[in-house]
């Protein structure tokens, strides 16, 4: 399968680079042109349900950061120079733009995150900024000069205006202007500045990163709303009758510890919880269309040889457990058996379920009607090549 790294082997950049060092790929995507165009970008962002920014810089050097959705008018009264449109989740809206990732499949696609977009003007840009993610730039259009250093080498981060955080100060390791089709990867807080040189285009192919806190708070939860969990209460029966009348005691504190890591070492259930949590769409306002199909209707478009494509907007991934296997899709948990493992790949592993899948005689009753609904509730959807 093609790989978008150039000279690069998968196995290099993984060891070399992958959240260690940025580096530029020239031609990465040779012949790369974009999917979208400016204006289209634009339409976008006149939609409530679909987040965008526009970032200016004024002729005093401030900066100016708006949260869309905006209108036609917004766009007329901007000058010729020095502003950005960022539009996010553009793959979960375009099919076009969503292949894009079957070029970075050499990562879990549970990593996998949106595709922001950005149209700039001639010196447009976000500032010199960090990410906390990892983030493969393409030049789909124009050419844009970038300034990157080293990760954590910079003064300090601070807001730049409502909405919009910079950094000051640092030292470039790679100072380069890119073209179309050439890719600049960059790993988490590396800092980094792009400015437009003319009118251009960029897609940032963001990669998940979940934080401790969001994990805890997740899990926390999970465990509040689970009603299949014992609710264990403490327990002390070897009190010590020396104990000190205020003290809270290191063998007290160890019960009160072990109580809450016993959650934790339930690991079949604290691994369902978080593949629901990274399952879960992070834009689940963008509709899938939904259809009302009989399983005789689906084995009909099998025949045709209808390829069953994932919707661009659907998170699917599985868990093979002690006898069983999990599949957790748009943040839902499906518990299948071992046997199971077979649904549970074509639906993740792929972004298309072949024909011949679904005449198979080894689709257990559940299985159809598991597949049904999530192509009633447009997880999945039929569409010819």
């Amino acid at each position: 399968m093609f790989h978008p790294l150039g000279k690069l082997t998968v196995e290099s950049f993984l060891k070399n680079y992958w959240q260690k060092k940025p580096v530029l790929i020239r031609s990465g995507i040779p012949g790369f042109t974009s999917p979208i165009s400016a204006e289209e970008l634009a339409g976008l962002s006149l939609d409530e349900d679909v987040e965008s920014r526009l970032i200016c810089q004024k002729s005093s050097g401030d900066w100016l950061c708006r949260q869309g959705p905006f209108d036609d008018e917004t766009f007329n009264q901007l000058g010729q120079s020095q502003w950005t449109l960022l539009v996010q989740a553009v793959d979960q809206l375009y099919p076009d733009v969503s292949e894009l990732w079957d070029y970075f499949r050499f990562i879990p696609s549970w990593r996998f995150d949106d595709v922001m977009v950005s149209f700039s003007v001639p010196d447009g840009g976000v500032g010199p900024h960090i990410d906390n993610y990892d983030v493969f730039l393409i030049q789909a259009q124009g050419s844009r000069h970038w300034k990157i250093g080293e990760q954590d080498k910079f003064e300090r981060e601070f807001v730049a205006a409502n909405g919009l955080r910079q950094v000051k100060d640092f030292k470039s390791v790679i100072d380069v202007v890119t073209e179309p089709g050439d890719i600049l990867y960059i790993p988490p807080r590396c800092p980094h500045h792009g400015t437009s040189i003319d009118a251009s285009i960029t897609y940032s192919m963001g990669f998940r990163s979940p934080t401790q806190k969001e994990l805890f708070s997740y899990v926390a939860d999970k465990v509040l709303d689970d009603e299949e969990l014992e609710d264990r209460f403490y327990r002390d029966p070897q009190i010590s009758p020396e104990a000190p009348d205020g003290e809270i005691s290191a063998d007290d504190l160890e019960q009160l510890v072990k109580l809450l890591q016993d959650t934790l070492n339930d690991k079949p259930r604290l691994f369902a919880y978080l593949g629901q949590l990274l399952s879960e769409r992070k834009y689940p306002d963008i509709e899938q269309p939904q259809v009302d199909m009989t399983w005789k209707e689906i084995v009909s478009l099998a025949k045709q040889g209808t390829l069953l494509h994932r919707d661009s907007a659907t998170r699917s991934f599985y868990i093979e457990q002690p006898n069983l296997v999990e599949l957790f899709i748009n943040g839902q948990d499906y518990k299948l058996r071992s046997d199971g493992l077979q649904l549970a790949q074509a639906l993740c592993d792929d972004t298309a379920v072949e024909p011949d899948f679904l005449l198979s005689d080894d689709l257990t009753t559940l299985e159809k009607e598991l597949l049904q609904n999530l192509i009633n509730e447009g997880a999945w959807y039929f569409a010819s090549e």
